[in-house]
């Protein structure tokens, strides 16, 4: 309820949403077995790092899901390379120059178009992949939290697993700047490829 799971229309998206959120809870419970008031403290800032890292599963499997079901991206990676060879044809078979420097102009923005929607669909491969890394190492990291008792609270065992848990967020972090750079955060499709054309 709290990151709106249902809205997400992809199975296995939302299957790795689910399975994240069921670790993040399992991990709470994990920090509930220190009764020691400053170990839990310690622990919870643990579960805290784990709950942002969390947060950017959901936000990176939403902007998935948002990108699958794109159509406008999708007929433009289907189109846009026959409409170039197109415009190339009438290039070559034009003798009027206005015309051919117009066609010229074309071509070499709807080239730098189809150019994005590949960086676009590779950044989007990438960052699925990213997301199944990310969710075995959620659950490597709810296994080392079992392990450690309330002596180690403060040990170099807990400090790695902090630090694990900062290096994953903010390689999530990263995937998601990647994809803001490239997506953009035009909320309507048809804005996105208006903009592809008119650069």
């Amino acid at each position: 309820e709290q990151y709106g799971v249902s809205q997400v229309t992809s199975t296995s998206l939302r299957a790795n949403v689910s399975q994240a959120m069921a670790y993040r809870e399992r991990i709470d419970k994990a920090v509930a077995r220190f009764t020691d008031s400053a170990m839990q403290n310690r622990m919870q800032d643990v579960a805290n790092q784990v709950e942002a890292w969390v947060r950017n599963i959901y936000t990176l499997a939403s902007r998935l899901d948002a990108y699958h079901n794109d159509n406008i991206i999708k007929s433009d990676l289907a189109t846009v390379p026959d409409s170039i060879k197109k415009l190339k044809y009438r290039l070559n078979n034009e003798a009027d120059a206005g015309i051919r420097e117009e066609l010229s102009g074309t071509i070499e923005r709807r080239q730098a178009q189809y150019n994005s929607l590949l960086k676009l669909d590779t950044t989007m491969d990438r960052a699925e992949l990213q997301l199944e890394n990310t969710l075995t190492a959620l659950g490597t990291v709810y296994s080392q939290m079992l392990l450690i008792d309330a002596r180690e609270v403060d040990s170099s065992k807990t400090q790695r697993l902090r630090e694990n848990i900062l290096d994953q967020v903010h390689s999530l972090q990263d995937v998601l700047t990647s994809m803001d750079e490239v997506y953009g955060n035009a909320s309507d499709p048809a804005q996105r490829s208006r903009a592809n054309l008119s650069q």
